[in-house]
C-alpha cells in the first residue's frame, strides 16, 4: 500500500498493515545500493508519516488514548490532543505546526512556541527568501494573519493566504455576497464573479486569474495583463515569482498555454489544441510543460516544443535542478520520456505514478505495494529495498545523493535509501 502522506487534523487513524507478495521486475538486486535505518521502534502506535523534498522526515504517533505526538527528524514533541498544519521552510532548516492541549492552541516551531488565544487554527507559511514564519488562526469568529510582529484582521477570508517571497506582503481571497475580491496587503480589488489566486510576482505584485461575466483575464494587483478568455482552468508560478504559466481556453473552444516572464515583453503563447492539462513550471527558467491533444494525437509540450506522447501519459515533471523534463506513458509498451527521448521501461509501471529521478542519471525510482524500486533504464538493472507494509512516494534527496522513502513494518518506521 502506498501512503499518501498528510498531517492528521483531529484523530489520526492507525495505518492498517497488510502482507503482500513482492512483484519481481527481472533480476532484482538488493545488496549494492540499498540501506535502511530504523527511525521508530514501534513502541508507540504509528499513525502517519511523511518525507519532504529535502529529506526531512516526520511521523505522528499515538502514545496514549486521544494523545498524539510528532517526531521531526528524530526530535520528539510533547503530547497533544490535536496536531495539524505541519510546514517546512523551503530551506529545510525550519518547521512549524499547530498543537492543541488542555490549555488551548499554540504554534510549535523548531525554535519557539507561540501560545494562541484561538478557537481554531488556520494555515502556516514560511517566506521563500528569509524563512519568516507566518500563520493564521480564528478567534471570536474572526481570522487573523500574523506576519512577524504584525497581526492582520481579515474579513470574510476564503481559503489559504499567500506571502510574498520576502515576507513583506500578503494576499487572500474574500467573499462579498455572491462576488469575490482579492485583498492584497489591505487593498481590495474590484468585485469578480470568480477568482483563482496564483501567487506573488518577484516585485511584490500579486498574480491571479479572475472572471467577470463570462470572460477571464490574468491580473497583477489591479492591472489586467492578458487577453480575455473563456476560461483559465490551470495556472502555476515558480517559487521565486519570476515565471508563471497558465492554460487558457479561447472563445473558439481551443486551448493554448501562456508563459509570463519579465525577460519577454509580451506574454508567450503556444499553438492551439483541442485539450490541455497538467501544467508544471521549471524551478528557475522561463519554461512550462503540459499535456496537449490535437486531432486525436497526443503531445507533451515544453513551451511551444512538441514531444510525442500517449493518451494515458502521466503528468510532466522537472528534476529539482530543471535540467530534465520527464514523464511516463504506455501504448503497446511503457516508456519514460526524458527531454523528448523515449526509453522503454517495465509494463507494470503506472503512468500516473509520481516517480523520482536524479538529474543526468539513467535511473528512476518508484514504489510498488511492498518495496522501493530503482531501475536503470539503460541496462534494465533493478534494485529493491527492504520489504515493507506501507510506503510513501520516493524523492531524490540532492543532499544525500540517494533516492529515499519512508516505510513501515508492523508499526516500526524505516528510512530506506537506494543509491543510484
Amino acid at each position: 500500500m502506498i501512503c499518501r502522506t498528510g498531517f492528521p487534523v483531529k484523530s489520526a487513524s492507525l495505518l492498517m498493515s497488510f502482507v503482500a507478495t513482492f512483484l519481481l521486475f527481472g533480476n532484482t538486486l538488493f545488496a549494492r545500493t540499498e540501506e535502511h535505518h530504523l527511525l521508530l521502534d514501534g513502541s508507540e502506535t504509528l499513525s502517519q508519516f511523511g518525507l519532504d523534498s529535502l529529506g526531512n522526515w516526520w511521523a505522528i504517533t499515538q502514545p496514549y488514548s486521544e494523545q498524539y505526538r510528532v517526531y521531526i527528524n528524530g526530535e520528539e514533541s510533547d503530547t497533544y490532543l490535536t496536531l495539524t498544519g505541519l510546514q517546512f521552510a523551503s530551506s529545510g532548516e525550519h518547521w512549524a505546526y499547530f498543537g492543541e492541549d488542555h490549555t488551548g492552541w499554540a504554534v510549535i516551531a523548531d525554535d519557539t512556541v507561540i501560545t494562541l488565544n484561538a478557537s481554531a487554527p488556520g494555515q502556516i507559511h514560511f517566506s521563500r527568501i528569509n524563512d519568516l514564519l507566518t500563520y493564521s488562526y480564528i478567534a471570536n469568529g474572526l481570522e487573523y494573519i500574523v506576519i512577524g510582529d504584525e497581526k492582520i484582521s481579515t474579513y470574510q477570508k476564503i481559503g489559504d493566504y499567500y506571502i510574498s517571497p520576502n515576507g513583506k506582503r500578503y494576499a487572500y481571497m474574500s467573499q462579498r455576497g455572491s462576488s469575490y475580491v482579492m485583498n492584497i496587503n489591505g487593498h481590495e480589488t474590484q468585485l469578480y464573479d470568480e477568482i483563482k489566486p496564483i501567487g506573488f510576482w518577484h516585485d511584490g505584485k500579486f498574480l491571479y486569474a479572475a472572471c467577470y461575466g463570462n470572460l477571464w483575464e490574468l491580473y497583477k494587483d489591479d492591472e489586467p495583463i492578458s487577453e480575455q478568455y473563456a476560461a483559465i482552468p490551470e495556472a502555476v508560478i515558480n517559487a521565486d515569482g519570476t515565471s508563471a504559466g497558465a492554460i487558457a481556453k479561447l472563445q473558439s473552444g481551443y486551448y493554448y498555454s501562456i508563459l509570463l516572464n519579465d525577460d519577454y515583453y509580451d506574454i508567450l503563447t503556444s499553438s492551439e489544441y483541442d485539450a490541455m492539462s497538467d501544467i508544471v513550471i521549471h524551478p528557475y527558467d522561463a519554461l512550462i510543460a503540459c499535456k496537449a491533444e490535437l486531432n486525436n494525437s497526443y503531445y507533451m509540450l515544453m513551451n511551444s516544443t512538441e514531444y510525442p506522447s500517449e493518451e494515458n501519459a502521466g503528468a510532466p515533471q522537472f528534476t529539482y535542478d530543471g535540467s530534465e523534463m520527464f514523464f511516463l506513458g504506455c501504448r503497446v509498451s511503457c516508456f519514460l520520456s526524458v527531454n523528448g527521448k523515449k526509453i522503454k521501461v517495465p509494463n507494470q509501471l503506472d503512468p500516473g505514478y509520481s516517480i523520482a529521478k536524479k538529474p543526468g542519471s539513467p535511473t528512476i525510482c518508484f514504489p510498488t505495494s511492498t518495496t522501493l524500486t530503482m531501475q536503470n533504464v539503460e541496462t534494465n538493472e533493478i534494485n529493491g529495498s527492504l520489504l515493507i507494509d506501507l510506503i510513501t512516494y520516493p524523492i531524490y534527496n540532492r543532499i544525500s545523493g540517494a533516492y529515499e522513502t519512508l516505510g513501515s513494518i508492523n508499526n516500526r518506521l524505516y528510512l530506506m535509501r537506494l543509491q543510484p
